[in-house]
């Protein structure tokens, strides 16, 4: 039992505020027109020297998913920003919004939207 509470735990983890902020610079550095997402993906975590497994599967996905839902992302934070928009910071909410919408949508599919 040891063993494989050990096993899930990796020494270098990335904290929670440090995930969330490269999954954030990863997607916001992403320019389809340099690089593939594979490409792109691959020289942030050298460059950042995240190596712990499941930190860099958690960065890939949100990436993909950010990708590939841009356009339902951009509706979301749009219509959040026009019914909040006094209290919100634009700038701010735009690219912070588009991974926490991604990783709801992500959990809503994981689980049933129902019972989410």
């Amino acid at each position: 039992m040891a063993d494989a509470s050990a096993d899930m735990t990796e020494t270098n983890q990335l904290s929670v505020k440090e995930l969330i902020d490269a999954c954030q610079e990863c997607c916001t550095s992403f320019n389809p027109a340099q690089l593939s997402l594979d490409a792109h993906a691959d020289a942030f975590l050298s460059a950042r020297s995240v190596t712990a497994e499941a930190d860099c599967a958690f960065i890939r996905q949100v990436l993909y998913g950010t990708v590939r839902f841009q356009a339902l992302l951009k509706s979301f934070v749009d219509s959040f920003y026009r019914k909040n928009r006094s209290g919100v910071a634009r700038v701010y909410i735009q690219h912070m919004s588009w991974q926490l919408a991604r990783l709801l949508m992500q959990r809503a599919c994981a689980t049933a939207v129902a019972v989410f």
